[in-house]
């Protein structure tokens, strides 16, 4: 019995020896010296630092007491432009008289995870048309100032203020409308999609 030990221990021995070298041999390899790797994950939730919609819709309640819609007409990761419709009033400035606006906005982000969501700054310009008895043609320049939490890449919620100034441009019925100075702030909120 001793003398078929040996050469199994042997013929053992000589099927293991290939692997415990291929082993040592794979360990070595798949070690690699002063490999620098960088992995730039992005979150679903964090997409396009909140520029990466295809319109918004937002309620503002000030002055004006408006709803206005934007649609992008470009954008990169932390910037979009785009042009936006304007419905509403101007209490105490223009009587109850409904406007109607058309005007252009960027948009700069200017903080990721900004609690929890992005910081967004949006200068914009509007020409308003002031119609029923007191009809007159204004512009407006105003800052949009904004905080946005993203859903997911096609639904996120906003919530900010409107700060700038309008100027009487045109008066049609003799109110002597052009030229009057007055303030633009509303508060909003609104959904991007």
């Amino acid at each position: 019995m001793r003398t078929w030990r040996w050469p199994l221990s042997i013929a053992a021995l000589t099927l293991v020896q290939p692997c415990i070298a291929w082993s040592q041999q794979a360990t070595v390899v798949a070690q690699p010296e002063n490999v620098n790797v960088q992995v730039n994950v992005a979150s679903p939730i964090c997409l396009d630092g909140g520029q990466g919609h295809i319109f918004d819709i937002k309620v503002m309640l000030g002055l004006p007491t408006a709803v206005r819609v934007q649609i992008p007409f470009d954008h990169g990761t932390d910037f979009s432009y785009a042009i936006e419709g304007t419905i509403g009033e101007f209490p105490g400035y223009f009587g109850s008289e409904t406007f109607y606006s058309l005007g252009a906005r960027a948009s700069y982000t200017l903080g990721n995870n900004f609690f929890g969501g992005h910081f967004l700054v949006n200068p914009g310009i509007d020409l308003q048309y002031f119609g029923g008895n007191e009809s007159a043609l204004a512009g407006t320049a105003s800052v949009e100032m904004l905080w946005l939490s993203e859903f997911n890449s096609h639904l996120g919620w906003e919530l900010g203020i409107d700060v700038g100034i309008g100027v009487g441009i045109a008066d049609f019925d003799h109110h002597d409308r052009a030229g009057q100075v007055f303030p633009v702030i509303s508060a909003f909120t609104g959904l991007r999609f």
